[in-house]
């Protein structure tokens, strides 16, 4: 049963220590493809600029009841259809990202945020822009085309911005919860269990039972399948490398490799404490210590 014990321990330690590694690598993983979404969203921003400086090219004129010249009208509608070619490939952009989109974090959100903000200001100038090409005597089926197709545009990336800003918020709470898991995980593997005590005080915790022998004598003690926790002491394997304790003998019953721990003896010819090596190879075995002192 001891042996049974031990051998599940370690295969659970590798087992932890293999899913750490998975959720390491998958944070890697997203940081990378954040990048890329931050890239894209760039390129969006520079297009909105672009549509910004051609409506500021729009001279749009109170004229008095007089029509704009025929060059000056296919001028401004030119201007327009850039403008939309503009808006459709942000819309385009936005739907890759929709697609591509499995994480983010708390900087991707702020960009979200701020190109909702451009967006809502582009919508405004659009309509002020419908309202001031109404005055002008163009074609009305043209206008209206135009204008709607612009507004369509606007309707649709506003749309997938809230799409975006949903996604990012659950997208930061997994990237949280990873976090945590990996802690959790790390936390584990690197915990071990000491529990120091007489024969008699390891058998009253059950901690340890004596097995064979015959009327006590000749038996031998051994580490219980199922030791009872609260008699242990939880420690930090990376951070502690020395137990102390004072006893004429000492006797460790859980394995241990040779070479790997060295017991101290102080003036007074006593068992000090027990000093570890190479933690590595000490727990490998066993991440339980037990120690039974005379």
């Amino acid at each position: 049963m001891s042996l049974l014990f031990m051998a599940c321990t370690k295969s659970n330690d590798g087992n932890l220590s293999d899913e750490k590694e998975t959720l390491a690598a998958e944070n890697i993983r997203l940081n990378e493809e954040l990048e890329g979404y931050m890239r894209t969203f760039n390129e969006i921003e520079i297009n909105l600029d672009s549509i910004k400086e051609r409506e500021g090219d729009i001279k749009l004129k109170e004229t008095d009841g007089l029509e704009y010249s025929e060059d000056a009208k296919a001028a401004i509608l030119e201007d327009i259809a850039m403008i939309d070619n503009l808006m459709i490939e942000n819309r385009k952009k936005i739907e890759q990202l929709l697609f591509q989109l499995d994480y983010s974090e708390s900087e991707f959100q702020k960009m979200v945020v701020r190109l909702n903000r451009r967006v809502e200001e582009e919508d405004e100038r659009l309509a002020s822009m419908k309202s001031e090409l109404e005055k002008l005597n163009f074609e009305k089926s043209e206008l209206t085309k135009t204008v709607k197709t612009l507004e369509a545009s606007v309707e649709t990336l506003e749309e997938s911005v809230d799409t975006l800003m949903n996604k990012t918020n659950f997208q930061q709470d997994l990237i949280v919860k990873q976090a945590e898991l990996i802690d959790k995980k790390e936390k584990e593997i690197n915990t071990g269990y000491v529990a120091i005590g007489s024969s008699k005080e390891l058998i009253e915790k059950q901690v340890i039972h004596k097995e064979g022998g015959f009327l006590g004598l000749g038996s031998t003690e051994k580490l219980m399948s199922d030791p009872n926790k609260d008699a242990f002491k939880e420690i930090d394997i990376k951070e502690v490398t020395i137990i102390p304790f004072d006893s004429k003998g000492v006797e460790l019953l859980t394995p241990h490799p040779a070479g790997s721990y060295e017991l101290a003896i102080n003036e007074q010819n006593q068992m000090s404490q027990l000093l570890i090596l190479d933690p590595v190879l000490f727990w490998n075995s066993s991440k339980y210590l037990v120690v039974k002192v005379n």
